[in-house]
């Protein structure tokens, strides 16, 4: 095999190439490895294109038309075909759509490129002549483009068909694509979105009935089903949902612990505690309102034991188990509510409200309903039905491409045509741009142009049309300039596209095009592939042969020879070939036989072992032996590309797992042999000393240490090179203090803010580039500048040495300007003052009407509160009550009872200084109590009026006063207002009722003293 490499020890420093023709040949292999990927999805673009069937090792069968998915399933070992490959992902990342697209689009790109580099055009001119074309192309298409908004429902809903068109499940495209526009507009907000996170829209599959069933649901979606046991409730209204993260299950011992058990009664006792224990837990949970709990799967025990399913049955508790931990974020979402990760914080502020949790049996299985959520998110679920597990994965896939396709348009929002119109229009532009350019770059770019028509080429091809035909009439209506010319795949003839409502986003197009030349350039560049089978360090040192070698033969077998291996590991080999010895080292081989030496090229050696069936282990390979055409043996191995290898000696089934290992004793043997460095250091030493060898030795061909530098040298020359030739060592700027790679010098001095140039205007100063704009706004003498009175009306722009001529001659004018302008403002001014009068007049009379609407209000109140029973309650020393109820001594102070009339409710007041319930430690809570009073009586029961409670400002002005007050109606079903029959009631008012940190503005607390006044009003209605 050529061999290519640098040879540092010669008068060239750059070293002599050996094999001129072994890039193209990279390049040339890389193009068609690539293209065969390309080939093989081209069948299925469009809405006329085959479906593929995949099968998977394990029996798994995928039909699908969907470029990534193929793609992503097809086993491609060839390094150029897996960047299409590559490709195909990131359009799908980028749009979601169009990932057979751009992979056609790249095979067209390489084969115009293999044209080009055959007529002897250098790759680097190909590479960037495509990377200007690929931006004109996107200029083009972006100029093709129509807006869209995203109220536009119409155009959303053409765009998500267009997708769906070319779909197994097209059939059922006016169904679906209602519903990924409906998902996308319910989880982003139309005004503001710039992106769709689409795991905001949950896509459940369930198998039975057809994709007609397939549901958009406002809601949640669970793929569990309901615990219960036989006769457990299955549907529950006014839900309150808890998710919870612990188990409703016994505790378990740690790993080291252990109970024992020694007789009945002990063993009694520990499931009377169980059982106390999780009933402990069901009454909690009951306790806080809780009818629907979702449990998260444990991984250590039971979520929940059967024990506690009876119990939570009993209660009228639906439980849905075993939550994925990865469900858990978007059930939180769409429910809005909090997981709980402990008892302790199973409360009700915890918990979700929905209207309806159902379990809803479809076909042979049943999903979990959540309907009508209180609070919810912006999520939604779409449930997905289809008759068998192959339609449904199309059905999840065709849904994914429609909700990227409107993710599109929110992230760019802007239509084009579809139907090849804009391929075919951008590749007449850009051939009209390439007239207007010379040299090689024109030959380049009209490739480009050609290389698009493979998108219209291939959709006729497809729908059965004559390509040839159909490409050259869509050619020439476009240059009729009917730009929205396009195949209408349907009718099998060519139409005005967007009267057919074959609409696409434009990014799915742009990505496309601007990926596809970007792998295709990053191909072009490729000039050689380095295997690296096995990362040694070894490969390139020749292992010293015995002087003597048995004479030997070939086998007799013309093309395949069995090998016994004597000794194996991953360093490297010592094989007998039918008596020819072989030692091998990485990846070259080299064969002695009577003093002969032939070097022998191998991608993959293994040494198989295994047991006959007589004690003794046996090894043996199948290997291919083809002679070259420079006498050298290629070897290609094929044990580890079969499924199920077999024994050469005795056919037994060998597992590569178990039976195929390396041999540590021949390792070590190995390693002792005597080699020589084929520099010109002339070190021998021990093969295991080859590696610390290679890391002094002065001749060894290293890579230059400056990043981004490919250059390879002997160790001796790379300080050299490194000061004085590397171009992507570090320097200083001359202008500047900042540092670059001496390789994007062009690019730092076209930025470099000190960096001097010549004035724009052509004055003949020469500026630093932070002080350009300073001098042209300000010193340069030719820059056109506005008259003075540009204000007034003169809209003359002269050059600034011409400023003061100008004003000087022209002063009639401005001064004709000046009294223009000063009657227009005479003039707005009497309007102003006639506005102004007006508003005043209607602000008086309107201040007027005011002051009485406040008069009768005030006598209102005063008239209301000569009626309405108040009670005024004075605290003092307060600071030193509230310092007692934070150290936790007292924390609730009470008022003297008092009367709501002369035959009125007997009530009292009561104040938490510290807070009570969410107001601890922050506010003021406040309470009413009613207590047995003497007229209880001859009073009407319960307690049914309105009770206002008011912080008194203490402000000396009653004008100034920002008094506090909170009213509450009594609610007469709850026992704080039946009648007491005890000496009072249980409180009831405002845990809330002032923060600490307001209480301490304005003159709510003079004199360390609150007043806190209670008014007790009419009977609610």
């Amino acid at each position: 095999m050529p061999e290519a490499k640098t040879n540092a020890g010669d008068g060239n420093k750059q070293g002599a190439f050996k094999d001129k023709d072994k890039p193209t040949e990279i390049r040339m292999s890389n193009i068609t490895a690539a293209k065969a990927v390309a080939d093989a999805i081209r069948t299925s673009l469009g809405p006329k294109g085959m479906d593929k069937m995949i099968q998977s090792g394990n029996g798994d069968v995928t039909i699908t038309n969907d470029g990534a998915t193929i793609l992503k399933q097809m086993q491609v070992l060839h390094p150029a075909a897996r960047m299409l490959v590559e490709l195909s992902k990131a359009q799908d990342i980028e749009a979601g759509d169009g990932t057979t697209t751009v992979v056609v689009i790249a095979g067209s790109l390489l084969s115009a490129s293999a044209k080009l580099l055959e007529k002897g055009i250098h790759p680097t001119t190909v590479s960037e002549s495509f990377e200007k074309a690929a931006a004109k192309a996107v200029e083009i298409l972006t100029t093709m483009s129509s807006p869209v908004a995203l109220s536009d429902r119409a155009s959303l809903l053409k765009s998500a068909m267009t997708s769906l068109s070319s779909k197994v499940v097209s059939q059922y495209s006016n169904l679906l694509a209602p519903i990924t526009v409906d998902a996308v507009l319910r989880v982003i907000d139309p005004a503001t979105a710039e992106n769709v996170n689409l795991k905001d829209i949950r896509v459940v599959q369930k198998l039975g009935g057809t994709v007609d069933d397939t549901e958009l649901v406002e809601g949640l979606v669970l793929e569990q089903k309901i615990s219960h046991l036989a006769g457990g409730i299955s549907q529950v209204e006014k839900a309150k949902i808890g998710l919870i993260q612990f188990c409703i299950s016994p505790p378990k011992t740690d790993m080291e612990n252990q109970v024992i058990v020694s007789d009945y009664t002990q063993m009694d006792r520990v499931l009377r505690e169980e059982r106390q224990y999780i009933l402990d837990i069901c009454k909690k949970i009951k306790k806080a309102g809780c009818n629907v709990l979702l449990i998260q799967k444990s991984i250590l025990r039971d979520a929940v034991s059967d024990l506690a399913l009876h119990f939570l049955n009993k209660m009228k508790i639906l439980v849905v188990r075993d939550i994925e931990r990865d469900e858990i974020e978007f059930v939180c979402k769409s429910l809005g509510c909090k997981p709980i990760a402990s008892l302790d914080h199973f409360t009700p502020e915890m918990l979700a409200t929905a209207e309806l949790v159902e379990e809803v049996p479809l076909g042979t299985s049943k999903v979990v309903k959540v309907t009508g959520v209180t609070n919810p998110g912006r999520t939604v679920s779409i449930l997905v039905r289809g008759s068998n597990k192959l339609v449904l994965e199309e059905a999840e896939r065709s849904l994914h491409d429609a909700l990227c396709v409107v993710r599109c348009l929110v992230k760019k929002r802007a239509l084009i045509a579809g139907g090849g119109a804009p391929e075919i229009e951008v590749s007449i532009k850009l051939a009209e741009h390439a007239r207007t350019l010379t040299g090689m770059e024109a030959y380049c770019v009209r490739a480009f142009a050609e290389a698009l028509e493979v998108i219209p080429y291939t959709l006729s091809e497809n729908a059965g049309l004559n390509p040839i035909a159909t490409v050259t009439e869509l050619r020439n209506r476009h240059a009729k300039g009917e730009t929205t010319a396009g195949i209408n795949v349907r009718k099998g003839t060519i139409t005005n596209i967007l009267e057919e409502n074959v609409l696409q986003p434009l990014l799915v197009s742009t990505s496309a095009i601007q990926l596809a030349s970007e792998t295709v350039r990053s191909i072009l560049k490729i000039d050689d592939i380095d295997y690296q089978t096995f990362d040694l360090a070894i490969h390139r040192f020749k292992l010293l042969v015995p002087p003597s070698l048995p004479h030997s033969k070939m086998s007799s077998h013309q093309n395949l020879a069995p090998i016994h291996s004597q000794t194996c590991n991953l360093v490297c080999f010592n094989l007998l070939l039918s008596n020819i010895r072989i030692y091998i080292l990485h990846t070259v081989l080299y064969a002695s036989s009577k003093f002969l030496t032939r070097r022998i090229t191998s991608s993959i050696l293994v040494t198989a072992m295994h047991d006959s069936g007589t004690g003794n282990r046996k090894s043996g390979i199948y290997i291919r032996l083809t002679e070259g055409s420079t006498s050298n043996y290629i070897l290609k191995f094929s044990l580890f590309r079969i499924q199920h290898p077999n024994c050469p000696l005795d056919r037994t089934r060998l597992d590569k797992d178990k039976d195929i290992f390396p041999d540590k004793a021949s390792e070590r043997r190995i390693l002792s042999y005597f080699v020589k460095c084929p520099n010109k250091c002339q070190w021998e030493g021990e093969l295991r000393d080859v590696e610390n060898h290679q890391q002094i030795c002065p001749y060894e061909v290293v890579q230059c240490p400056s990043s981004n530098c490919r250059v390879f040298l002997a160790r001796n020359q790379i300080e050299e090179h490194v000061a004085m030739s590397c171009q992507w060592r570090i320097v200083s700027c001359q202008f500047c203090p900042e540092e670059y790679p001496k390789a994007e010098e062009h690019i730092h001095n076209e930025t470099c803010p000190m960096f001097p140039l010549n004035c724009s205007n052509g004055c003949g100063q020469v500026v630093p580039r932070e002080q350009m704009l300073k001098h042209l706004e300000t010193e340069c003498h030719l820059t056109p500048v506005s008259c003075p009175f540009h204000d007034l009306g003169c809209n003359m722009k002269v050059e600034r040495r011409n400023l003061e001529t100008h004003v000087r001659e022209d002063t009639t004018t401005h001064l004709s300007f000046a009294c223009k302008k000063l009657a227009l403002l005479q003039q707005e001014f009497d309007e102003e003052k006639k506005t102004l009068k007006k508003q005043l007049d209607d602000l008086k009379k309107e201040n007027n009407n005011l002051l009485l609407k406040v008069s009768a209000q005030e006598k209102e109140m005063h008239k209301s509160q000569m009626e309405t029973p108040m009670f005024v309650w004075k605290i003092t020393g307060f600071g030193d009550i509230l310092h007692q109820a934070k150290v936790g001594r007292n924390n609730k102070i009470d008022s003297d009872p008092f009367y709501t009339g002369k035959y009125g409710y007997k009530l009292k007041l009561s104040v938490n200084p510290n807070g009570d319930g969410s107001g601890r430690n922050t506010h003021l809570s406040a309470f009413v109590i009613v207590m047995r009073g003497e007229h209880d009586a001859i009073l009407p029961w319960p307690f049914n009026q309105k009770v206002t409670f008011t912080l008194i400002d203490q402000q000396e002005s009653l004008d100034e006063r920002q008094n506090v007050t909170m009213l509450f109606r009594a609610n007469t079903k709850l026992e704080n207002f039946a009648r007491p029959t005890a000496e009072e009631n249980p409180g009831r008012g405002y845990a809330r009722f002032m923060s600490h940190e307001k209480l301490k503005t304005r003159r709510y607390l003079v004199d360390d003293t609150l007043f806190i006044q209670v008014d007790v009003g009419p009977p609610s209605l």
